[in-house]
């Protein structure tokens, strides 16, 4: 059963969740409604508290150029999904930047690296980030963290955004695995350019799937 010790916990809930405390209050509310029919989640605004879990967004973001996706990227799209409702891999438009691969193909090379995971969607968006996160309804936007100087931009950037996201939304931040540390879609795009082996920096279909394209 969830744990609704609430009473003198309502402060130390909202800031351990990052929730307003009216969130909390909304929640002790149906406690006893939980307790009866032994509902194991449940909503509150745009968040879910599940048995064993605590909170959990109903949607989250996950943006990038993706250009190809990495096996840090797909680290942290697995571990994210499981603290989600449901998790948008978001395919950034950028028509100012030169990339490798077609907007498709690396639509592709998601759907393809994420397949099995049933809650994780595909989309593409060009322009600010703060118009997409409020036009799909996003409560949570995930940024990766390799080293200290990705916090440094992160961190800026995230607190740019927090002013328009106009308080609908959060950004969270997951460190890559140590062994993804180095991994960047620009080296992987030099090494492959150059012939060199790229096995194990990337998921083995999306490998297959530049090696094809290369081939053409």
């Amino acid at each position: 059963m969830l744990d609704l010790n609430f009473g003198s916990e309502t402060d130390r809930l909202a800031a351990e969740h990052h929730l307003p405390k009216r969130y909390i209050d909304k929640y002790r509310k149906v406690s006893e409604s939980i307790d009866k029919n032994r509902i194991a989640s449940i909503s509150i605004g745009k968040y879910r508290f599940q048995e064993g879990i605590g909170m959990k967004a109903d949607k989250m973001l996950y943006a990038g150029t993706f250009d190809p996706i990495t096996n840090g990227h797909l680290d942290l799209i697995r571990r994210a999904s499981r603290i989600c409702e449901e998790l948008v891999v978001g395919v950034l438009n950028n028509p100012s930047k030169k990339t490798a691969y077609s907007i498709e193909e690396r639509l592709d090379m998601i759907r393809v690296a994420t397949e099995g995971l049933e809650n994780v969607i595909t989309d593409h968006f060009e322009g600010l980030l703060a118009d997409y996160v409020l036009e799909k309804d996003i409560n949570t936007v995930l940024r990766g963290l390799r080293a200290g100087i990705d916090f440094e931009y992160e961190i800026q950037m995230a607190q740019m955004n927090a002013r328009l996201y106009k308080e609908r939304t959060e950004t969270i931040f997951m460190m890559t695995d140590p062994s993804h540390s180095f991994i960047s879609s620009s080296i992987v795009k030099e090494v492959f350019s150059y012939g060199g082996d790229i096995s194990g920096l990337i998921p083995p279909q999306v490998y297959e799937y530049m090696k094809n394209i290369k081939g053409k």
